[in-house]
């Protein structure tokens, strides 16, 4: 089963963001050497290992030296490179037998079965077993290092209020991404709106493990302000809350993205080498992922109703919004994320 990103509370908390991203790093070497016997379930379990290992990268982006965090950037992604591809076709497969169960075509229609096999044949040829083996195992090695460089860059001063702005901030950014995927419903926006989204939801599931009131002790000492030991502070109940709405969320744009895939795929194919119409199963796709975007873009108007200012405060007053920050080194992470897959 995938380990999920736990924040341990007994530490300090750049001590237990390091180990929070170490723990991932861990989990994606097991998972390339779990690829000889299980190659698709390593692949796709190698990813999600990444995804949170930089999920915790980007939180601490803001109190990370430029170096390090610049270099371990680059490390991620050297490490996630030419993954997609066997990753996609992986996916597309069971979306192919949800197809058949939505009637789609004529139960006579032998095109779901022709577009399984031709899968299969190109899975085969771009993606077999020893290839997804070869690739996880060269791949991990570029995270040598990572987790020692991560807890040597992170400063020390960093607490919990800070971290809950970086927290925010992701928040803003998922939130952007949402309206431009609204506005455009053009497929790059409805991937960058993905991307955001599962970054926010990996994000809260870190902050969603924590014991809360250590950190709440541990942040307010030195301010002179009680703490009630048997209470929470306000924001771990609304992170929890976003955490399972995003968890959710990151799932019903997961299926949209994965019928782009397809179809992207389908669109690849040749007729007569493919066994079934290109053109056709391409316009049963695109109208299939229009009506499922149309329902999770209403879905996602409510997760981001709320101004970012708003969410995860300890007291009633809300805090200022957070300065855009680090637009360039977001753009080159973002720039280095796409070049990756």
């Amino acid at each position: 089963m995938q380990r999920e990103l736990i924040l341990d509370t007994d530490k300090p908390l750049a001590e237990a963001l390091a180990r929070a991203l170490e723990t991932m790093i861990e989990e994606a070497r097991v998972q390339s050497r779990r690829a000889v016997e299980a190659p698709a379930a390593a692949m796709h379990d190698y990813r999600r290992a990444l995804r949170r290992a930089e999920s915790v990268l980007e939180l601490a982006w803001p109190f990370l030296r430029k170096l390090p965090r610049e270099w371990l950037a680059k490390s991620f992604a050297r490490a996630r490179r030419r993954t997609r591809i066997a990753r996609d076709l992986d996916a597309v497969l069971p979306v192919v037998d949800k197809l058949r169960d939505l009637d789609l075509v004529a139960a006579s229609d032998p095109t779901m079965a022709a577009v399984r096999t031709w899968l299969e044949a190109c899975r085969s040829e771009l993606a077999s077993d020893e290839i997804v083996a070869w690739r996880l195992r060269k791949n991990v090695r570029s995270l040598a290092g990572s987790a020692e460089i991560f807890a040597s860059a992170i400063h020390a001063w960093v607490d919990i209020e800070i971290a809950l702005e970086s927290l925010r901030r992701t928040y803003r950014d998922a939130r952007r991404a949402y309206k431009k995927a609204d506005a455009s419903r053009k497929k790059q926006d409805v991937h960058g709106f993905r991307k955001a989204v599962r970054r926010l939801r990996y994000q809260l599931e870190l902050f969603a493990s924590t014991k809360a009131p250590e950190f709440a002790i541990a942040t307010y000492a030195d301010e002179g302000r009680s703490v009630d030991r048997a209470s929470e502070p306000a924001w771990v109940d609304s992170v929890r809350d976003m955490h399972r709405t995003m968890k959710s969320l990151v799932r019903e744009v997961g299926e949209v993205t994965d019928l782009y895939a397809l179809r992207a795929i389908v669109d690849e194919a040749e007729a007569d080498e493919a066994g079934f119409d290109p053109e056709r199963l391409s316009a049963i796709l695109g109208e299939l992922a229009e009506g499922r975007l149309e329902r999770v873009m209403g879905d996602a108007g409510r997760a981001f109703e709320a101004s970012p200012k708003r969410i995860f405060v300890n007291d009633t007053e809300a805090p200022e919004d957070m300065p855009e920050g680090d637009a360039a080194g977001a753009a080159k992470r973002e720039k280095l994320a796409a070049a990756s897959d």
